[in-house]
C-alpha cells in the first residue's frame, strides 16, 4: 500500500526532505543461501513498555550470519503540514525510533509508514522500524537467548507501540542447504478504513525463489502489528496453500504477531506470493501494519546423470532431445573443430578426447551432451539450464583455450556425476 508522507525512503534509512512520497510496501531486504542456513523468530508485546523493560527470547542453534530487529506503532493523532495536509516526521530521532537492547542503543530506520487522513481518532501515521543487530545477536553466542528491550528516549514516544520482533538467520551444522528471502517495509490494511483504495488492502510480497522439478516444503514468517485477539478476522493468502483465517490474533503480545506457517511449493513454481487480508466493511475487521516476512525454503539436491548412463538408455523420452541430433545443432561452435559438429549426440558420448585442441573438445563435446540431457531431463534436478549448458559449451569451444575448456569440462562432469536416480 502507499499513502502521502513527507520523507523520502531509501532500502538503508530514510532521508528527510520537503517532497511528498507514497509510503512504501514491503521491498526485499536480503536474500540468503548456504548449507545449512535456518531461520528463527520471536517477538514480545510493547504496550507496557513505558513503564519497565520488555523480556524477548529466542533460539539460536548455531553461527549467526544476520539478524533483524523489527518495531512498530502508530502516532496519533499525528502533526499534519499545514501545506501538504499529510503527517510530518518532524525531525530524527523520530517517537519510538530509539530503543536499548540489552546495553546497546538502537536507532532504527524508518523501514516504512502509511498515512490514515480521516480515523475516529484523528490522522493516524503508522510506522516501522528496523535496525541489523547481527552483531549484538554474535556477540550473545548460540542456544536459548534472553534480551532485554527497553524505551530508549521516554521524552519522545508514540501513542501505540505495539510490539518488537527478532528475525534471525544462521547455521544449523545438521540442517539442509536452503535459500532465506525476507521482505520489510510498513503496509496497512483496515476494510473498514474511511480512507477508500490503499488503506484497505496490503500488496502482495513475490518470493521469487526459482524452481525445482519436484515439491518443496518451506515456512513463512510474518511480523504484523495491530492484530486483536478473538474478535477481529483477517486472512493469509499463500500462493498453492490452503487460506489461514484468523491466524494473527495477539500470539506476541497486545496486537502483536511474529508467527511461523508451512508452506507448500509445487515443483517448476518459480515464485510463491503471500498476502494479508483484513477482511472488508460489515466484518468488524482487524486494523494490520504489515512490518516484515521471511520464506525458509530448502534448496533442491542437485542430481546428474553421466555420460555412460546416457548412453545405455535407447531412448531419451521426456528431454526433448533425439540421439540422432546432430552435435552441431546444439554447439554450434563445434564446426570450428572439423567433423566433430557432424556427428550424433549419440557418438559425442563416447568420445574419448586425445591432444591437442581437438581432442580437449572432443572430451567438453561428451560431457557438454550429458550436461544437456540432465538439464532437460523432467525428472532430474540439475542445476543448470538447457540455456545454460548451451551457452558454457559454446563459448569455451569459441575461446579456443585448453585451460577454459578444461575448466568448463571439469564443470559439468563434477554436475553429471551428482548422483543419477
Amino acid at each position: 500500500m502507499r499513502a502521502m508522507v513527507v520523507f523520502i525512503c531509501f532500502l538503508g534509512g530514510v532521508l528527510l526532505g520537503a517532497a511528498e512520497l507514497r509510503a512504501t510496501s514491503l521491498y526485499l531486504a536480503f536474500d540468503r543461501e548456504g548449507e545449512g542456513l535456518a531461520l528463527a523468530q520471536a517477538g514480545v508485546g510493547l504496550f507496557n513498555l513505558r513503564s519497565g523493560p520488555a523480556t524477548l527470547t529466542i533460539d539460536v542453534d548455531g553461527p549467526v550470519e544476520l539478524a533483524w530487529l523489527y518495531w512498530a506503532g502508530h502516532d496519533r493523532p499525528c502533526p499534519v503540514d499545514p501545506v501538504s495536509h499529510v503527517c510530518t516526521i518532524e525531525q530524527e530521532p523520530f517517537k519510538d525510533q530509539l530503543l536499548r537492547l540489552d546495553n546497546h542503543g538502537i536507532t532504527g530506520q524508518v523501514l516504512g509508514t502509511e498515512f490514515e487522513p480521516t480515523t475516529s481518532r484523528g490522522p493516524i501515521l503508522h510506522v516501522a522500524y528496523g535496525a541489523d543487530v547481527t552483531e549484538q545477536l554474535r556477540a550473545k553466542g548460540n542456544g536459548h537467548l534472553t534480551f532485554r528491550l527497553a524505551d530508549g528516549d521516554l521524552d519522545r514516544n508514540l501513542a501505540d507501540l505495539d510490539g518488537a520482533g527478532l528475525l534471525v538467520l544462521y547455521t544449523d551444522p545438521n540442517g539442509p542447504p536452503a535459500r532465506v528471502l525476507g521482505f520489510h517495509g510498513a503496509d496497512y490494511a483496515y476494510g473498514e478504513s474511511l480512507n477508500p483504495g490503499e488503506n484497505t488492502v496490503t500488496e502482495a510480497v513475490t518470493f521469487a525463489h526459482g524452481a525445482a522439478k519436484g515439491d518443496r516444503h518451506g515456512e513463512v514468517a510474518l511480523f504484523v502489528a495491530g492484530a486483536e485477539k478473538d474478535r477481529r478476522p483477517d486472512r493469509i493468502e499463500i500462493r498453492g496453500n490452503q487460506t489461514l483465517i484468523d491466524r494473527l490474533d495477539s500470539s506476541s503480545g497486545a496486537e502483536w504477531d511474529v508467527d511461523r506457517f508451512p508452506v507448500n511449493v509445487p515443483g517448476r513454481t518459480v515464485a510463491t506470493t503471500v498476502q494479508i487480508f483484513s477482511e472488508p466493511w460489515g466484518k468488524t475487521p482487524d486494523s494490520l501494519v504489515w512490518v516484515g516476512a521471511a520464506l525458509w525454503l530448502p534448496l533442491p539436491t542437485p542430481e546428474g546423470c553421466s555420460a555412460e548412463v546416457w548412453d545405455g538408455r535407447p531412448e531419451w523420452t521426456g528431454t526433448g532431445v533425439a540421439p540422432g541430433q546432430q552435435v552441431r545443432s546444439v554447439f554450434s561452435q563445434s564446426s570450428r573443430y572439423g567433423q566433430i559438429g557432424n556427428v550424433s549426440l549419440r557418438v559425442a558420448l563416447h568420445f574419448q578426447g586425445g591432444g591437442g585442441l581437438v581432442g580437449a573438445a572432443k572430451v567438453l563435446i561428451r560431457e557438454g551432451t550429458a550436461a544437456l540431457l540432465n538439464a532437460t531431463s523432467k525428472n532430474l534436478e540439475y542445476p543448470y539450464t538447457r540455456s545454460q549448458v548451451i551457452v558454457l559449451v559454446d563459448g569455451a569451444l569459441l575461446s579456443g583455450d585448453l585451460a577454459r575448456m578444461d575448466e568448463v569440462m571439469s564443470l559439468l562432469r563434477e554436475a553429471n556425476e551428482a548422483g543419477c536416480p
